[in-house]
């Protein structure tokens, strides 16, 4: 987290996790297919919408390979995750 000034707001930056955090984890090995398949972690989800709802900002990062960006990306807009 860092903590920042806007419009006389302080507000955050959460760097959020993806597999293990937003999602069971997924090893790279495992491939696009069960990326796609994985099981979220609503509660997180939850918690980080809220964040970003307050205006926080939200940075997603993965150890996932470029390779499996769209996957990526496919999943969290499926999970409704704001960032």
């Amino acid at each position: 987290m860092h903590d920042c000034m806007n419009e006389n707001k302080k507000y955050w930056i959460y760097m959020i996790d993806v597999d293990g955090t937003l999602c069971e984890n997924i090893f790279n090995e495992e491939g696009t297919k069960r990326m796609a398949k994985a099981k979220p972690f609503k509660e997180s989800i939850n918690a980080v919408n809220k964040l970003h709802q307050e205006g926080h900002y939200i940075c997603i990062f993965t150890s996932r390979t470029d390779e499996h960006r769209k996957v990526t990306e496919d999943w969290l807009k499926k999970h409704n995750v704001r960032y």
